[in-house]
């Protein structure tokens, strides 16, 4: 008894200790404890403008939502993975340009679309199906098929990226009796053979002993600019950075309410479904999911969650100071009118902007505000918006550009 509780206080000092080196690591250590609390601000605090950009809706181009989106120089790649399934390429003024849905059972065709992620270094994307457990590539100038990457072993991403020549996946454990302590976060991936590389982050030391088995995260990576792409899972309080030279710890998020490994391994005690954590994490007050993560210059804009609620953060890195806030968006409306029930879902981030998407379900408010006045002049658009078909359109996005 007393050599099982030996082992068990070497165990959680490892845990500590690994923690600790983790964060003392991290290019920036994020204090959201101390954050300042700015109030309500315009979004224009922040960000130079706004552009509308309507999506071209015809038969040959129909969105039901974006679930996933990349960019590639002039080019915006959007995935419709469930009502769709295809990949559809625009401009950036919204004018389509091709579709991929290279559906069917055969050896140059998929399923499903899982995620894809761009390879601008030789003009393709690569599509993950793990219904067929491939990953199949296409020239995304002609659509032709390039290859097909059968994945090995029984454990699968749910989200790729690849940069230069390296292709990276997270981990999900799908009906695997694999134990926690053999679990990881991010793998890399042979693009000849689709056998794993390598595998980072165990599960244990940097997402709270949490593994992927049936919850399935929104996102994984957040691709900033070229070379430069972030990872992040709920439970993790360090954002990871993926480039050239490997893997690294970015930035480390600092609170004392943070999600503990006890309280997940709480969780898991209970054998309650992985779909019940978010009422978890309620009921405990925990801060967890770092998300929306954008990044300009010095500064990192991201979002987390405590309980069910969402706080918006930055973190000036020229200060070493992190900030709070809640925004009134003047580059759209005219004026602070207060809730807007125009909920705009995050997509990507870039070197110039960001991306959000205004979903069809939203369409018929922007038009209504549209059709009163209360956009803001500058946005242009305006007189489209006014007309637009709110029953049969296409989702619209909005870029946001630096300062």
């Amino acid at each position: 008894m007393k050599k099982k509780f030996f082992i068990l206080c070497i165990y959680l000092m490892n845990i500590g200790l690994l923690e600790s080196q983790n964060n003392s690591s991290s290019q920036y250590i994020i204090d959201i404890d101390n954050a300042t609390n700015l109030g309500r601000i315009p979004i224009s605090h922040f960000f130079k403008s706004l552009k509308i950009i309507p999506l071209e809706t015809t038969e040959d181009c129909l969105i039901g939502r974006i679930d996933e989106m990349q960019t590639c120089g002039d080019r915006l790649f959007i995935c419709d993975n469930n009502i769709a399934n295809a990949i559809f390429v625009y401009n950036r003024e919204g004018k389509f340009l091709k579709k991929i849905a290279n559906r069917g059972g055969g050896p140059e065709e998929y399923n499903q679309i899982e995620s894809f992620c761009i390879d601008s270094l030789n003009n393709s994307i690569l599509l993950l199906d793990n219904s067929k457990h491939k990953i199949i590539e296409y020239n995304f100038i002609t659509g032709e098929y390039i290859q097909s990457i059968s994945l090995k072993g029984d454990i699968t991403p749910c989200h790729i990226f690849k940069i230069n020549n390296t292709l990276y996946g997270d981990l999900y454990y799908y009906n695997t009796n694999i134990p926690a302590n053999n679990c990881y976060l991010l793998q890399k991936i042979d693009l000849k053979t689709g056998n794993i590389i390598e595998k980072y982050f165990p599960v244990y030391q940097y997402n709270r002993g949490w593994t992927n088995r049936n919850f399935i995260e929104s996102y994984a990576f957040y691709p900033i600019y070229s070379n430069h792409c972030l990872f992040v899972q709920s439970f993790m309080d360090t954002v990871m950075l993926i480039n050239p030279e490997g893997v690294s710890p970015y930035f480390t998020i600092k609170s004392k309410n943070f999600v503990t490994n006890n309280i997940i391994n709480n969780f898991i005690e209970s054998k309650s479904p992985q779909e019940n954590i978010p009422f978890y994490m309620l009921e405990n007050k925990s801060i967890y999911k770092i998300s929306e993560i954008i990044e300009s210059k010095s500064q990192i804009w991201f979002s987390y969650m405590q309980g069910f609620g969402l706080t918006k953060a930055y973190y000036n890195a020229l200060e070493n100071k992190t900030y709070t806030y809640t925004q009134f968006n003047d580059l759209l409306l005219d004026k602070d009118r207060g809730i807007t029930y125009i909920q705009p879902n995050y997509l990507i981030a870039e070197k110039e902007g960001f991306f959000y998407q205004v979903t069809s379900d939203n369409i018929p408010v922007i038009k209504h505000f549209a059709q009163q006045g209360f956009l803001n002049p500058k946005i242009g658009n305006i007189e489209y918006l006014k007309n637009i078909d709110d029953e049969d359109s296409n989702p619209i996005l909005f870029y946001y550009e630096f300062k």
